[in-house]
């Protein structure tokens, strides 16, 4: 987000750049597979070492999704969430999601990290009522083919027992420029020897750093200046006093 400040602090006018564009991420609230289904998932309640259009590492019951029910107060969105024991990662490769090879801003082969371009993640991490939280755990943006290439983490929501909290990490190709033509790639991760986290509702999105304020935004921030300006008009005449007529 950029933004307008008025000097003297009198007047702030935020210019916000028209909103972002998605990124299609698969399975985005682990509702697949669906355990309540009979057979669907191998633990009966809970799928063991599968997530539908992931990939994980972890070993055995390192990963999977499951109906939480009273292990959480509430579940951000669907019925199911995705549960990381330790250590464990799950990952996804955006660029390899079939309408990404349109969505990507100045893609040639889909989904690709464009130039000059700023990638929001946006994930919902949650704690049990009854197991502790991870030494470690967090969301990344990677290089979808090279997990060890990191272009954002976020290792710090720290949400309180039972419940879920929102979860962002955020780059700009123009900081990273090396990333430009990479494949993008979203992780989830948990490490240490005990603990587990969940996790919810991935959603991923860019904008491009060249956007344009929309019209409305422009015409607010020129009516808080002719504001500003008006005041500053004013303080600047001078101030008449009334003086009795002379008496001789």
């Amino acid at each position: 987000m950029k933004s307008l400040s008025i000097i003297a602090g009198l007047l702030t006018v935020a210019v916000i750049p028209a909103g972002a564009t998605s990124l299609l991420v698969l399975n985005p609230s682990f509702e697949s597979p669906a355990c309540s289904t009979l057979g669907a998932c191998a633990g009966g309640t809970f799928s063991n070492d599968v997530v539908t259009d992931w990939t994980g590492t972890g070993g055995s019951f390192g990963f999977g999704v499951y109906e939480p029910g009273g292990t959480v107060n509430s579940v951000p969105n669907g019925v199911q969430v995705a549960y990381l024991n330790t250590p464990s990662t799950l990952l996804q490769d955006v660029e390899m999601n079939g309408s990404n090879s349109t969505d990507g801003p100045g893609a040639t082969n889909g989904g690709t990290i464009a130039a000059n371009t700023t990638y929001t993640l946006n994930v919902f991490v949650g704690e049990r009522n009854d197991l502790a939280l991870p030494a470690t755990y967090g969301i990344e943006l990677i290089d979808g083919q090279n997990s060890a290439i990191v272009f954002a983490s976020n290792s710090s929501c720290t949400p309180t027992a039972g419940n879920f909290v929102s979860c962002t990490a955020s780059f700009d190709s123009a900081v990273e420029p090396t990333s430009v033509g990479d494949d993008l790639g979203v992780e989830l991760f948990t490490t240490g020897t005990s603990g587990q986290a969940e996790f919810d509702e991935v959603s991923l999105a860019y904008v491009s750093d060249s956007v344009v304020p929309e019209p409305g935004t422009i015409g607010l921030a020129l009516l808080g200046l002719g504001a500003l300006a008006g005041m500053w008009r004013r303080a600047a005449k001078p101030s008449l006093t009334h003086q009795e007529p002379l008496h001789k």
